[in-house]
């Protein structure tokens, strides 16, 4: 799945307009659109990382790193979050 399928579909479970997330990321609601079809796919890594926080997903997600989406990373310190990451890594090399 592609980074603006995942953005779409990520946008959709939160219940947000693409209006709505643009003004999460002060951008406007045809940029979201172009990442959401295709039109923009060279996202720098910062932008990435806004957009994750902004789905409140991770951007390991995002770029279909890993296969399994951490729900919510809200309320989780940046140790934590570290851990799962590093959980999820393990997963992936068991396969």
């Amino acid at each position: 799945m592609s980074i603006g399928s995942k953005v779409k579909e990520r946008r959709k479970e939160l219940g947000l307009t693409q209006e709505e997330l643009a003004n999460r990321l002060k951008t406007t609601k045809q940029t979201i659109y172009k990442y959401e079809n295709e039109i923009v796919t060279n996202l720098p890594s910062d932008r990435i990382e806004q957009l994750a926080k902004a789905l409140d997903t991770t951007p390991q997600y995002l770029m279909g790193w890993v296969e399994i989406e951490i729900a919510s990373t809200k309320g989780l310190t940046a140790e934590q979050i570290k851990k799962v990451n590093k959980y999820i890594e393990k997963l992936k090399g068991a396969k």
